[in-house]
């Protein structure tokens, strides 16, 4: 009977094992799944940030490491400590640029002036230099590297068409325009005042992916969740989607409103090759 008791006991030891370490498995693949697997990920935004500073991990200490979002963007808000030294870096979630460097104020004591006839650029592509239109406000180069930024691009794999001031309901905005190898075209507008993203479109010429002969269209569900990959953090319910036809080929059009800003899109129904896309702040 003590021998039964024992035996009846280790069972009992090992399936409270398992199950423990089934929902700790279980927990880790949640919280994988909810990053978006295009984005570079955290430790790679603080390699590229310690890598930008000179350091090593054994240096610093962080103080904050997480993923944010300003004015659709989404990047890498990473901040260390070497000693009592602070470092500051917002890294684009997508391409693993730097869109932004706040360093130590007495680096800039070190740092030869415009005067001494330096002509540095910061890791964004933008000029110390670049005059901006009044005080408060972004210069042409900054409004540039935003659209970039957004688009997931950098400036050598783009040819920019249009860069100039212009109006949008009354707002000075940056209309800037320019497009890839690959025939996609993009249209911004940016906020002078504070480089907020107004509006902004985007349009394949590229023709249509080739479709397998007998192969049909992609589910109405398969669609959504493309759409969804490109608006982080929005839901099925937010999206508004019918199956369409455009040039003689069935596409899936519709829109999603989220976050204060509504999108218009079109997408191929047999491949998902996203053919339009127009985002508008509302």
């Amino acid at each position: 009977m003590t021998r039964k008791n024992n035996c009846k006991a280790v069972l009992l030891s090992v399936c409270s094992i398992l199950t423990t370490t089934l929902l700790l498995l279980g927990g880790c693949s949640r919280n994988t799944d909810s990053i978006p697997v295009e984005y570079i990920g955290i430790d790679a935004a603080k390699e590229t940030a310690l890598d930008a500073a000179g350091l090593e991990s054994g240096q610093v200490t962080f103080t904050t490491a997480g993923l944010d979002n300003k004015n659709g963007i989404f990047y890498y808000r990473v901040e260390f400590q070497d000693n009592d030294v602070a470092y500051s870096y917002d890294i684009d979630a997508l391409t693993g640029v730097i869109i932004e460097e706040r360093l130590p104020e007495e680096s800039a004591v070190n740092e030869p002036s415009s005067a001494e006839g330096s002509d540095k650029v910061t890791s964004s592509g933008v000029s110390p230099t670049d005059t901006s239109i009044s005080n408060g406000s972004i210069s042409e180069s900054e409004a540039k590297a935003i659209a970039l930024s957004a688009a997931g691009l950098t400036e050598d794999a783009v040819t920019f068409t249009k860069v100039k001031q212009d109006e949008e309901d009354g707002i000075p905005v940056y209309d800037i325009e320019f497009f890839t190898d690959d025939k996609n075209e993009y249209d911004f507008d940016i906020r002078i005042e504070d480089g907020a993203i107004l509006s902004y479109e985007f349009e394949t010429h590229g023709g249509h992916q080739p479709v397998a002969l007998g192969s049909g269209t992609i589910s109405l569900e398969n669609a959504i969740e493309i759409v969804l990959a490109r608006v982080p953090g929005a839901a099925a319910s937010d999206v508004s989607i019918r199956l369409d036809e455009h040039g003689g080929r069935q596409t899936y059009k519709g829109e999603l409103i989220y976050n204060n800003m509504e999108y218009e899109f079109r997408l191929d129904a047999y491949s998902g090759s996203v053919l339009e896309w127009e985002a508008e702040r509302k």
